[in-house]
């Protein structure tokens, strides 16, 4: 997503987030790939939850 808000620009509204979005073709987050477009709004084929505590420590 904060990718996405990057790349909307300084208007931020949503058709720019969308857009945004949209060009997220098979970007690589350091070994862990999205992959947006028009036709494919899921990005990804894993979900992983990540709970971290009030002392920015992952919670186990």
């Amino acid at each position: 997503m904060l990718e996405a808000l990057k790349r909307a620009g300084p208007k931020v509204d949503s058709a720019a987030v969308v857009k945004a979005m949209e060009s997220l073709r098979n970007f690589d987050l350091g070994g862990y790939t999205v992959d947006f477009g028009p036709d494919k709004r899921d990005g990804a084929n894993n979900v992983f939850l990540t709970m971290i505590a009030r002392d920015g420590k992952l919670v186990e």
